[in-house]
């Protein structure tokens, strides 16, 4: 997770990046919507918030454990990509009469190999809460002209996070029904050992410093996003010192 993390952070800097608008404004550029009677939500309404957005979104759900300690659950597993602001060079047929041609080149990535993320709220940085809009891979197969260099409008976001001075707070599993176990078995197709410890039937776990959790919903991850802030520094989350 952490390598995928760093590759996508890398990869939004690149400058055909620059053309995806970032949801809404960044954590800290606006303080929580409050409710009627001038209080800022609780984190019990946050927290409902919180899951009513994800639940709208398909995309999984925020359960509360314990005092600020919750279960970050993935239900959105698909494939995203993103521009990397370089051309790739696609031959053409010289005795056909077909010049070169140039594409936008297009990274894919994995945003999610678990399924699940228990951490404590206080531990999250604030400030690294960020939604950015990211497109799947069906719209860039559809998209028509792939010379086009004008890209296509978003259709899914992504919202990453991590603790507070990257500290391994994120605790992560990966886990499958027994059902699926019995028929990858059977078939013998083998896709699904990477959730596995190899040679093992027990769940893949690790402690992690980053996350992120997709979303088709481009409006409802950035109120997530904005939802998930205000959560973290409810429950006394800093930002990092470096």
């Amino acid at each position: 997770m952490k390598c995928v993390v760093l590759v996508l952070a890398m990869l939004i800097t690149a400058p055909a990046v620059g053309q995806l608008a970032s949801i809404g404004k960044g954590p800290g550029d606006s303080a929580p919507s409050q409710q009627q009677g001038g209080e800022a939500p609780s984190l019990s309404d946050t927290l409902d918030f919180i899951n009513r957005a994800l639940k709208d979104d398909s995309a999984g759900s925020m359960n509360a454990i314990g005092d600020c300690e919750v279960s970050l659950f993935h239900e959105h597993l698909e494939n995203i990509t993103i521009p990397t602001g370089r051309l790739k060079k696609v031959p053409g047929n010289y005795q056909a009469g077909i010049p070169d041609r140039y594409e936008p080149e297009w990274a894919f990535i994995d945003p999610s190999t678990h399924l699940r993320s228990d951490f404590n709220l206080k531990d999250i940085d604030p400030d690294s809460i960020k939604a950015n809009e990211v497109f799947s891979i069906e719209i860039i197969a559809n998209r028509g002209d792939p010379t086009d260099p004008h890209l296509p409008t978003p259709d899914r976001s992504i919202v990453m996070f991590s603790t507070a001075n990257l500290a391994k707070a994120i605790h992560e599993t990966n886990f499958i029904d027994e059902d699926t176990v019995k028929n990858a078995a059977k078939d013998g197709s083998g896709k699904i050992t990477f959730l596995l410890e190899p040679g093992t039937s027990n769940r893949l776990e690790k402690d992690e410093s980053s996350e992120m959790l997709l979303l088709e919903n481009n409006d409802l991850a950035g109120r997530f996003a904005k939802a998930f802030k205000h959560a973290v520094e409810l429950c006394g989350g800093k930002p990092s010192a470096f």
